[in-house]
């Protein structure tokens, strides 16, 4: 680990280089270990104590996350362990004492009938080196049996309260029945006073500037059967709650967060351009009061406060990359300089304590998975802190860039392009597609471990960004409902397709890898284009649709979001890769984690053993753990080795 502090005069321009060079044992990208590209990052996260004096972040050992905490006084470094039968997701500093741990957890619930994932909420002590559960139940939780639909264990953080320095607002449903209630809790002893009933029909709730609860959002169950409505309910400046499904600019605006001012909220909408816009609205009247964040070709993505005071400092967005807007003069100011410093990079101001004027900065792009400094005002000294990765040399990282690709109804859509570092133009290459999975996300140029990894050995890869992705606005992202092997799946099809003509791939040797809804369009690539494709990799993908729907049920909610999977018009066995098992004729490596909890393992080995019954070529590869997102080092090795070997066998040179 990198513990030097590199001190440089802060000045309009920084100089401080983060580059890592290659070593003599490693000279070509071919050289990495395949166990570098699976580790997890070495320093990420980074987060200041309230006094500015502390620094705590993730970091890895035996291939799973712990939080270290590091002192930048000279004072003692010590490590909080990793959690039994969890992985840490986040942490928050809560005073110099207390650390609140966001622990993701898979268990076998009876009330689930199987394996759900789940949210627990730690206070874990510095002093005394002790774990406090939260979210404890006082008793045990209802049989399977009361309710149709229930939700997982999901403690969720409602308002860190930065003055208190005792109490944070959680929200609990200790019942799983989808009523969440909102605890005002101790840090310390785990006590906890009610501070919201749980209503019908909200998951979640929000607070304002001063704490209060004003906001909840989830899905309301009307009645048995019923799929389960989306519902939002809203506090105005008048005490009096309402339900906003019966407000008209609710049909238009989605609330993002609140004003210091009671009567007035930020609401984010579909501006005149057609993409994402940030606006304030007035509560007395239903109207909009001002543009926030209004931009041509980039889609406002969140708000970012002021984590002691919650004011609303700027915004980050996206266009082909993310960014970030400061509206506070000084952000914006370090912002710029950042900018100037690290050109070509995302240049973030991830934190920043309370008591003294010391920022964490992290800067990051396609070949860099990101470098950490920390920014002293007072002392007008930047100083680097570690690289996210310390064993991978950035030099040997392919570029990645952003491509505008033609499809069949006459638009476009965007991907991104990463070329192998030593790639001749001119040459094609044996290409990976790479559809992401959702499908509500997106695809950007940011360093990926599982893209870079496939560049080092040789290959070209394309990640395309699908209607039905986010962030290119609203339109663009509706257009993919209920487009499951339909448009969405076209576009793939398009964008392999563009890669052809361009004289990119090689047309005999294209591979299509996904994973979860990525591994259902690898599966349905298999199906519709027999002679496009020469294999496909599915990991934790779904490859039984009407199975994974019927499970979905279960959730509350879950009646509701499953109406946006499937093809219209079309039953879904037409557009379920495990009903078109005899319509594939490339060979299959199905990767799947014993303990995912979103996309069953039996989807994965139903598949296999429908494909081995119909003599196609076909492997299947259990994973114990790392659940559905590869969380563990062990996990990530064993699908790079596994999909390295099937590639080579089937497109490699």
């Amino acid at each position: 680990m990198i513990y030097h502090f590199l001190a440089a005069a802060f000045a309009a321009v920084f100089t401080i280089s983060s580059a890592i060079s290659a070593t003599p044992e490693i000279q070509k990208p071919s050289d990495i270990p395949v166990e570098a590209f699976a580790a997890l990052s070495t320093f990420n996260n980074a987060k200041l104590a309230p006094s500015g004096k502390t620094l705590a972040y993730v970091t890895s050992e035996d291939g799973r996350n712990m939080l270290m905490v590091h002192s930048l006084d000279g004072g003692p470094s010590y490590s909080i362990p990793p959690q039994e039968r969890s992985e840490i997701k986040d942490f928050y500093w809560i005073n110099e004492e207390i650390i609140l741990l966001k622990l993701y957890m898979v268990r076998n619930r009876l009330e689930f009938n199987g394996a759900v994932s789940e949210i627990h909420l730690m206070a874990y002590n510095l002093k005394t080196h002790k774990v406090k559960w939260l979210g404890k139940p006082e008793k045990a939780s209802l049989t399977r049996s009361t309710l149709a639909q229930r939700t997982p264990q999901v403690e969720r953080i409602v308002d860190l309260l930065p003055n208190d320095p005792e109490r944070v607002l959680l929200a609990f449903d200790f019942e799983l029945d989808g009523k969440t209630e909102v605890y005002r809790t101790n840090v310390y002893n785990g006590r906890r006073r009610l501070d919201k009933t749980g209503n019908d029909g909200v998951q979640q709730w929000f607070s304002d500037h001063q704490g209060e609860v004003r906001l909840g959002v989830g899905f309301k169950i009307e009645g048995f059967g019923d799929a389960g409505k989306p519902f939002a309910m809203l506090k105005g400046a008048n005490n009096i709650w309402r339900d906003l499904e019966r407000a008209d600019w609710y049909k238009t605006y989605n609330v993002r967060n609140f004003t210091a001012d009671p009567n007035v909220i930020y609401v984010s909408g579909t501006n005149q351009f057609g993409t994402t816009g940030l606006y304030t609205l007035d509560l007395r009247t239903g109207e909009i009061t001002g543009d926030v964040f209004v931009q041509k070709g980039a889609n406002f993505d969140h708000l970012i406060t002021e984590k002691k005071t919650k004011k609303v400092i700027g915004v980050a967005y996206t266009d082909t990359a993310e960014h970030v807007k400061y509206f506070d003069p000084f952000y914006a100011g370090l912002q710029d300089n950042l900018n100037k410093a690290f050109s070509g990079s995302s240049n973030r101001i991830v934190n920043k304590a309370n008591a003294v004027e010391r920022y964490v900065i992290l800067s990051h792009n396609s070949q860099n998975p990101g470098t950490y400094y920390l920014y002293d005002k007072d002392k007008g000294q930047l100083s680097a802190l570690s690289n996210v990765r310390d064993d991978m040399p950035t030099a040997l990282m392919a570029p990645v860039s952003a491509v505008q690709i033609p499809v069949r109804d006459g638009s476009q859509i965007e991907g991104f392009l990463t070329k192998p570092a030593n790639w001749a133009d001119g040459n094609t290459l044996p290409f990976i597609i790479f559809p992401h999975g959702g499908p509500e996300t997106h695809d950007n140029a940011d360093w990926d471990w599982w893209v870079q990894f496939y560049a080092s050995r040789g290959y070209g890869v394309l990640q395309p960004n699908f209607r039905g992705s986010t962030g290119y606005g609203k339109a663009f992202q509706e257009a993919g409902t209920l487009q499951w092997g339909g448009l969405m799946q076209d576009d793939v099809t398009d964008a392999t397709n563009w890669l052809i003509s361009e004289g990119l791939a090689d047309a005999k040797r294209i591979c299509i890898v996904g994973a979860s809804y990525g591994g259902y369009a690898a599966l349905m690539g298999a199906v519709k284009e027999p002679d496009l494709y020469q294999c496909a990799i599915s990991v934790n993908g779904v490859s039984n649709l009407p199975s994974m729907k019927e499970r979905d049920k279960r959730f509350i909610g879950g009646k509701n979001w499953i109406t946006d999977m499937g093809l219209e018009g079309a039953p879904d066995k037409s557009v379920s890769p495990y009903h078109l098992a005899e319509k594939i004729t490339i060979p299959i490596l199905l990767i799947a984690a014993k303990d995912d909890a979103r996309v069953a393992q039996d989807q994965s080995k139903d598949m296999h053993k429908r494909l081995k019954k119909l003599k196609k070529k076909s492997k299947f590869i259990g994973i114990k753990t790392g659940a559905h997102y590869l969380q563990t080092a062990p996990a990530r090795l064993k699908v790079l080795k596994a999909t390295e070997k099937f590639l080579a066998e089937h497109i490699g040179r």
